[in-house]
C-alpha cells in the first residue's frame, strides 16, 4: 500500500515526488510513494529536445532549492531573467522591470523543460522511498474501505508490460495533464472552450547577446515572447490564430 500515489511524471508530478522523497529529508523515509508514468522514454533518461522552455517564478526556484534539486538544474542550464519588458501590441507604450526593483538576484528564470525533467527524474531515482511504475497505464480507479486500517483507500488498476496490477493508496494525485485519465475515471467535470490558437515554439541564437532580458508582447492573436536561454540562445513563443499558423 502506498501513502501517496502520483499519476504522471511530468514537471508537476515529478516535483511533488521529489518533495516527498527521502534523499534530502530523512523524515520522509517511512512515507511510501509511487509514481505512475506511461512514457517509457523517461525511464531511459530520454527527455527529447522539443524547444519548449518554462518561465520559473523566483518563489518556485526557492521551492526547488528547499527540495534539493535546484543545484542540479543550474548545472544543466538555468538562465536568470535580469529584466522583463512588457508591451501591448495595440499601443506604443512599454513597461520594463529590473531585478534591482525587487532587490533580488533575478526576477525569475527560464529553464528548458528537458533540463527540469532530467533533473527531477535523477532526484527521484536517488530516493529509496519512491517506487517507479513505468511504463504503465491506468485502467480503473475504485474506492474501498480497509477493515485493518479503518480508513478509505483508493484502488488503482494499472496495465504494464508485465501484466495488470492492483495498487492501493491513501491518496492519489492526478498529475497526468489536461486530458487526465484520473480525472475522467473519477468523474470530475470540467468546463472547456476552444481558443482557436496555436503556439509556435522555436529556439534561435541572435547575433547579439540577450543580456538576460525577456520580452513579452500581448497581441490580439495572443502573446508573443522572447525568452533568454543559456549559451546566448533565445526561445521564441509565438501564439497565433490557427489560420495564421
Amino acid at each position: 500500500m502506498f501513502d501517496v500515489l502520483i499519476v504522471g511524471a511530468g514537471i508537476v508530478g515529478a516535483s511533488l515526488a521529489c518533495a516527498l522523497g527521502d534523499k534530502h529529508n530523512p523524515r520522509n523515509r517511512n512515507l511510501k510513494v509511487g509514481i505512475i508514468e506511461a512514457r517509457e522514454d523517461l525511464l531511459h533518461g530520454q527527455f527529447g529536445v522539443d524547444g519548449r522552455a518554462s518561465a520559473i517564478a523566483l518563489g518556485s526556484s526557492y521551492i526547488w532549492q528547499d527540495i534539493g534539486v535546484w543545484d542540479t538544474m543550474c548545472r544543466r542550464g538555468v538562465t536568470a531573467m535580469h529584466s522583463i519588458q512588457v508591451s501591448d501590441g495595440d499601443y506604443p507604450h512599454k513597461v520594463q522591470l529590473w531585478r534591482e526593483d525587487v532587490g533580488k538576484e533575478a526576477l525569475g528564470y527560464i529553464v528548458e523543460n528537458r533540463v527540469t525533467q532530467a533533473s527531477l527524474w535523477e532526484f527521484i531515482q536517488a530516493c529509496s522511498n519512491i517506487e517507479l511504475i513505468c511504463p504503465a497505464r491506468i485502467k480503473d480507479i475504485n474506492h474501498f474501505g480497509s477493515s485493518e486500517s479503518k480508513q478509505d483507500l483508493i484502488g488503482v488498476q494499472v496495465s504494464s508490460a508485465i501484466g495488470d496490477r492492483l495498487l492501493t493508496a491513501k491518496l492519489v494525485v492526478a498529475a497526468d495533464g489536461g486530458k487526465s485519465i484520473v480525472r475522467q475515471l473519477a468523474k470530475i467535470s470540467t468546463v472547456e472552450r476552444l481558443y482557436d490558437q496555436t503556439c509556435i515554439v522555436v529556439t534561435v541564437k541572435p547575433e547579439l547577446p540577450h543580456q538576460n532580458v525577456a520580452y513579452e508582447r500581448f497581441q490580439s492573436s495572443g502573446p508573443f515572447a522572447i525568452l533568454p536561454l543559456s549559451g546566448d540562445r533565445c526561445c521564441i513563443v509565438w501564439t497565433a490564430t490557427s489560420a495564421e499558423a
